[in-house]
């Protein structure tokens, strides 16, 4: 049983899950934030997961914590160090890359799991993590040896002996065998993503809830669920609800390789060739995937019911960033994910608090890097439960940042497309800064645009202040470069599909 003054917390993070979609398709987050907090205007920090998740877990914005760029090779984890040093035992799953061993993100918890691999079991031993971390001296023969017997010494030997066989088999077929990835089958998958199920990250937190319950000591948890990220899985019977049919794995990976894919779908818009009954698709799978997280959200709950915990336990729920589902945006672009784009639909996500002593709605503005002070409030054992306040609405504009991505060579991948398009990835930063009904949108090239109530407005009669914040934002993203381009980095980014 935990103080009352430091509360379990657990914190889930929906990868690429907009607002708007959470409000029709999630009954079970909704039902929590009624329960709870539910924030009706949130924004995210930015607009991918690396900085968003930066901001989450430092409490600062993009431009504050200079982790802008997928070449940086760690992420910051001040959140989990604050954590720890309150006495807490921290446990962290995802199925993201930017947060997991790949950018040492794992280092700072008490135990981690990367779920994003093609390992059918997650309660035996994570081989993937264990061949990742190898000695760099260690031969290959001692390597093998090191890990069979650390399969052999776990408590589930031959879920983790099938664990390792898979991480290999997959490894193999990836490199000299390319014809097996084809087998329908998480063992042979080519893509990581491909690999992600989030009944690995619930059924691990499932058990290590019943097992920290009984403790005196308070717990904190961490899981990212990749549903709403391309590419987008669901459920047959969920399929079946939005769709009308069980999607065939041709189709699946024809849509969301050939349409879905940010750059592929740049090249279709480019090429006036979007077929519009390929987006309304593509927009039921998204509301599908949608509804599935939603069911794990709840099974996340009903764990914490059944282990009479409750009452002690603090949930957070939020979006690090929203998804563009082929909509044309203010600025004119139709884009999908969430590549070269600054839009309102990126920006806006879920975000739903659910504490022994808060309820309510919130209507004003708030920004996600604020949960981690929120947090930080809530298991403050010198703040009794009863002065924990949600998160307060910004005195200053909150804002979302699209940094630059860097990289010239990004030219070269695409030599079809219009380097208009590439140059919003490559080099050109983008700050959308929010007041009130007023949005203002700066970006590195000049770019100027304000909105009012959704419609376009001079900026020069936007308040002066959400306006100055955008460009000092925008001017603060120019300066960082923080680009760490080595061998290993790179290895990361071209494995989870970044080069």
């Amino acid at each position: 049983m935990t103080t009352a003054s430091q509360p379990n917390v657990i914190l889930l993070v929906l990868d690429a899950c907009r607002v708007d979609r959470a409000r029709d398709h999630a009954p079970h987050l909704r039902q929590l934030g009624r329960d709870g907090v539910w924030f009706e205007n949130a924004v995210a920090p930015a607009t991918w997961t690396q900085p968003s998740h930066a901001s989450i877990f430092t409490g600062k914005y993009p431009h504050e914590h200079g982790i802008t760029q997928p070449s940086q090779s760690t992420a910051p984890t001040d959140l989990i160090d604050q954590f720890s040093e309150r006495g807490y035992s921290t446990h962290g799953v995802s199925g993201n890359g930017f947060v997991s061993p790949l950018w040492q993100f794992d280092r700072a918890f008490d135990t981690f799991r990367y779920t994003q691999t093609p390992e059918p079991f997650p309660k035996g031993l994570d081989t993937y993590t264990y061949l990742r971390n190898r000695d760099d001296n260690m031969s290959t023969s001692d390597m093998a040896t090191s890990v069979i017997k650390a399969c052999l010494r776990h408590d589930r030997p031959l879920q983790s002996s099938l664990n390792l066989a898979s991480v290999g088999i997959n490894a193999f077929s990836r490199r000299y065998l390319p014809q097996l990835t084809r087998i329908p089958h998480q063992t042979f998958v080519p893509n990581p993503q491909h690999s992600y199920s989030p009944e690995k990250n619930t059924t691990l937190l499932e058990e290590r809830i019943h097992k920290e319950a009984p403790r005196d000591q308070p717990f904190f948890m961490f899981a990212n669920y990749m549903d709403t990220h391309r590419p987008y899985q669901s459920p047959p019977d969920l399929q079946r609800k939005h769709l009308g049919h069980r999607i065939s794995k041709s189709e699946f990976e024809r849509l969301n390789d050939d349409v879905a894919a940010p750059w592929e779908f740049i090249r279709l818009v480019q090429n006036d060739a979007v077929d519009d009954s390929d987006l309304e698709t593509l927009r039921h799978m998204y509301a599908a995937s949608v509804e599935s997280v939603d069911r794990h959200i709840q099974r996340l709950v009903d764990a914490v019911d059944e282990a009479g915990i409750r009452d002690e336990t603090a949930i957070v729920v939020v979006g690090d960033h929203g998804e563009n589902l082929g909509e044309t945006d203010c600025m004119g672009r139709q884009r999908f994910g969430h590549e070269a784009s600054i839009s309102d639909a990126l920006a806006r996500v879920p975000f739903v608090i659910s504490h022994p002593e808060l309820n309510g709605n919130i209507e004003e503005l708030v920004s996600v890097k604020d949960v981690y002070d929120f947090l930080l409030q809530a298991s403050d054992p010198d703040v009794p439960t009863e002065d924990v306040t949600p998160v307060e609405p910004d005195s200053e504009p909150v804002v979302c940042e699209y940094p630059a991505l860097g990289d010239n060579e990004f030219y070269d991948r695409y030599p079809d497309i219009d380097r208009s398009y590439l140059r919003q990835r490559v080099s050109v930063n983008s700050v959308a800064a929010y007041e009130d009904d007023w949005r203002i949108i700066i970006e590195s090239d000049g770019t100027e645009l304000a909105f009012h109530a959704d419609e376009q407005a001079e900026i020069e009669t936007a308040p002066t202040t959400v306006v100055r914040t955008a460009r000092d934002a925008c001017e603060q993203l120019s300066t960082l470069s923080g680009v760490d381009t080595a061998p290993e980095t790179k290895s990361r980014l071209k494995e989870l599909g970044y080069l």
